[in-house]
């Protein structure tokens, strides 16, 4: 390929047609035959040679168990799985057709349900395998006979199993966050919930040594810290016996989510990171409560005005006007990529 007369170079890093962004194309697209070794790929760019590799996914796997799924109305025909747990919430489960893909992305399926399910909220990436099926013309989609409609029905099946385990990572990206912003110093005087305390380096002992290392028999009087490990934290949601008044609470190293709240019943419904925003939000609000106990009514209150004012301006930040973009000029120079 010779591109000529353009505004910009397409091939410097970062750029649109930059050697990192076609190889990682590549390798999506041809990933189960750069994995049996049926194709080799390598891009040559400014004198440097790019060799397309399988991809490399180092994120929790979800949905092991469906590693292959036989259709309940026919038991030969099968499609097998791979699921990741995907925490920036921009997944893509796609399906195939003997390694090819047809469908990128779930979430274009908009008239079966599927659009709405845990395989299209972005929280899992992955592939389904579906060599029974039977492509249209140009691998437009799939032919929506029996075979296909008994697939589906596979799917729905599995999302209940996918989304709690789902659920429970989104929990744990929610802890880590939490564990991010309450290390900073605005919050160093805060005793935090057990489990919330990061790994720091070497205990240093308080009190009065020797250069010999023998015990003197004192103890230090020292205020220690108060950020101490505490109890393991770990996260959970159910109702409420006293109904959707409040939002959370803390209770034995868990913290109990309403699940009868409506602030609860409208953020966890909605997009992926409004449930790790939700999720967080209510980490910190028991980490106030647990240093100040009679602030656990002002803080629900505060929590309830929150969402109010979320759900009445509709988005948490105002978006300002799109700036103008500078043209560049117009470079003579040309531009060769090699593809082999």
């Amino acid at each position: 390929m010779v591109f000529t007369d353009l505004y910009i170079n397409p091939l410097k890093r970062r750029g649109p047609l930059s050697a990192e962004v076609l190889a990682r194309f590549f390798s999506e697209k041809f990933d189960p035959y750069l994995r049996e070794g049926s194709i080799q790929i390598s891009i040559s760019s400014n004198g440097e040679k790019f060799e397309v590799l399988p991809l490399e996914v180092v994120l929790p796997k979800v949905g092991e168990a469906f590693s292959q799924v036989h259709l309940p109305v026919d038991w030969p025909k099968c499609f097998t799985c791979q699921f990741w747990f995907e925490p920036a919430g921009n997944g893509r489960v796609s399906i195939r057709h003997k390694g090819v893909v047809i469908v990128e992305d779930l979430k274009t399926l908009h008239a079966y349900g599927l659009e709405e399910s845990v395989l299209a909220s972005g929280f899992v990436r992955g592939d389904i395998n579906a060599d029974f099926l039977k492509p249209l013309p140009a691998r437009a989609g799939f032919e929506e006979n029996r075979d296909w409609i008994a697939f589906l029905k596979a799917l729905e099946n599995m999302c209940p199993s996918i989304e709690e385990k789902s659920l429970t990572d989104i929990h744990k990206q929610a802890i880590e966050v939490a564990k991010t912003i309450l290390s900073q110093e605005a919050f160093r005087d805060l005793a935090l919930l057990g489990g919330l305390v990061k790994k720091g380096g070497p205990k240093k002992r308080m009190g009065k040594t020797i250069k010999t290392g023998r015990p003197t028999g004192e103890k230090s009087w020292t205020p220690g810290t108060k950020r101490g490990p505490g109890l393991r934290i770990s996260f959970q949601e159910r109702a409420f016996e006293e109904g959707p008044s409040l939002h959370s609470r803390f209770v034995s190293g868990i913290v109990l989510v309403n699940k009868l709240n409506p602030d609860y019943m409208r953020e966890m419904r909605g997009a992926p990171k409004d449930k790790l925003a939700y999720s967080t939000l209510m980490i910190g609000k028991e980490t106030l409560t647990y240093n100040n106990k009679e602030a656990d009514r002002v803080l629900e209150k505060l929590l309830s005005y929150l969402f109010q004012v979320k759900s009445k301006v509709g988005a948490w930040r105002l978006m300002g006007g799109a700036k103008k973009s500078k043209r560049l000029p117009r470079s003579s120079r040309q531009i060769k990529l090699n593809l082999s």
